[in-house]
């Protein structure tokens, strides 16, 4: 990922239907209460005023994390990363989207995909934690 794609969200009232309900992925369930509203952006910044946006992923580094060519990821560049999280980095002047490892003799940040190779970061690197990705939205229905 060379050149981010980044969308700022735009506070606005657009609600949508929100049913507070979990969907159970084995038997169904009936649903039992009317719908409430939900403005998704402001679901998706759990109440952060600064420091959320929105990138678009290019590329398929990442596909065992469940993050695909294409999707759209809500990431903020205010929290502190920890290992374990999938982060958008700078690394000499480029960006990747990784998982950000602390292995005990420095960083390391891992692709979701096997096709690709693990990147140790050196001293020798400029390096950056640019944002934290808090969620993935993509697409399930094939467009038609």
């Amino acid at each position: 990922m060379n050149a981010l794609q980044v969308f700022l969200p735009q506070m606005s009232e657009n609600l949508s239907p929100f049913f507070p309900i979990a969907v159970s992925a084995g038997p169904g369930k009936a649903v039992e209460t009317g719908p409430d509203w939900i403005n998704i952006d402001e679901y998706l910044r759990r109440g952060r005023k600064d420091g959320v946006m929105y990138l678009r992923v290019s590329g398929d580094s990442c596909v065992q994390f469940g993050i695909f060519d294409n999707d759209l990821l809500s990431v903020c560049r205010g929290s502190s990363a920890q290992t374990g999280d999938i982060v958008v980095a700078e690394v000499n002047g480029e960006f990747t989207l990784k998982k950000l490892e602390d292995q005990h003799r420095g960083l390391r940040l891992v692709p979701g995909n096997d096709a690709y190779e693990s990147r140790e970061i050196t001293p020798a690197d400029t390096f950056t934690i640019w944002a934290v990705v808090d969620y993935v939205i993509h697409r399930v229905r094939r467009a038609a």
